[in-house]
């Protein structure tokens, strides 16, 4: 049986044209397998984190925006997903940006005689190996656990997404940035954490090929 949604929203995702067909007649599924090596390893580090915090979503699941963009790439279309808002989170990017760019360069400073062990390795066993490298803000592990923290902890629920959320969700990462994370981007995106379930086609939409809002 499936399930009904009492209280409705809709949040807006982008995939590329040539996978459409196939989601309004699966529906629309992770697909975390094809995310960068390194944004992988922060899902690792955030989920665990999540894990730890009794936070039900996960970073290795389906996101999307509260609000209705234009298409990312040409050959990309934005598709219209009807969700219950009292069950999903509104979330800021920059701590995962962020994150994003500090195992980068941990990566990049991997020796070359370790760089093929390190190649070989998992997400998460890549980032247990490398987990104390030392970066400006401390040790990577306990940095991307911080920054996950806040992740987490500053979301609030669709149903009560506002433009005055909207604005304390920028004014936290804001106030990070000037105290002890420099390199956070307070006007980067917000995105809602739709879960890991495959959400059904009846509740899916494309909105066509717009370039703009």
């Amino acid at each position: 049986m499936k399930k009904t949604i009492e209280h409705t929203a809709r949040v807006y995702h982008a995939t590329r044209r040539d996978k459409v067909g196939g989601i309004l007649n699966e529906g629309l599924m992770p697909l975390a397998t094809n995310r960068p090596r390194e944004l992988a390893m922060v899902d690792v580090a955030f989920d665990k984190v999540a894990t730890n915090l009794a936070v039900p979503w996960r970073r290795a699941g389906i996101f999307a925006w509260p609000d209705r963009k234009p298409p990312i790439f040409g050959d990309s279309v934005i598709l219209e997903v009807i969700v219950d808002p009292k069950k999903v989170p509104v979330l800021h990017t920059a701590y995962v940006d962020l994150s994003w760019g500090m195992v980068e360069r941990v990566l990049n400073r991997v020796r070359p005689a370790y760089r093929e062990k390190v190649d070989a390795l998992s997400p998460q066993e890549a980032l247990e190996f490398l987990g104390d490298a030392q970066i400006y803000e401390g040790r990577l592990r306990d940095v991307l656990a911080k920054l996950a923290e806040y992740y987490w902890k500053s979301s609030v629920l669709l149903s009560a997404y506002s433009d005055q959320n909207a604005l304390a969700l920028n004014l936290t990462v804001n106030s990070l940035q000037m105290t002890r994370f420099v390199g956070l981007l307070p006007n980067l995106d917000h995105e809602v954490a739709l879960g890991m379930d495959t959400i059904e086609p009846t509740r899916i939409r494309p909105l066509g090929f717009l370039r703009s809002v």
